[in-house]
């Protein structure tokens, strides 16, 4: 076997193209859930779609050689930590913690332990 620098970058490239498209599809689908009605066969009838388009990119990647397929597969887990890089809330949502009236955090007893919240 000959490593093809050549050939694993544009195979690499292909991987990070399926995952764009695949990851896309998927934000595209969470972001439009609140407004379709039956969101159950929304979310599966959008699984299926994804899913294929996956197994048929992959199987063309493949073809016939397994280096092919574990490059296309490197290359669509780094589209998936870039996306998660981007798509990642910048800053912790505030968490509300009860208060007593003077402001300060209750605090809970629960058996022998005390929980300050």
């Amino acid at each position: 076997m000959i490593f093809d620098v050549g050939s694993f970058i544009k195979i690499f490239g292909f991987g990070l193209g399926v995952g764009g498209i695949y990851f896309s599809g998927l934000w595209w689908t969470v972001k439009r859930l609140p407004r379709v009605r039956r969101q159950g066969i929304w979310l599966i009838n959008s699984m299926v779609v994804r899913l294929l388009f996956l197994l048929a990119a992959f199987y063309w990647i493949m073809d016939g050689k397994w280096q092919n397929l574990l490059t296309g597969l490197f290359g669509f887990m780094m589209m998936r930590l870039i996306t998660v890089a981007i798509l990642r809330p910048r800053e912790a949502l505030p968490v509300d913690r009860p208060r007593d009236r003077s402001g300060n955090p209750k605090t809970i007893q629960s058996g022998a332990i005390k929980w300050t919240s």
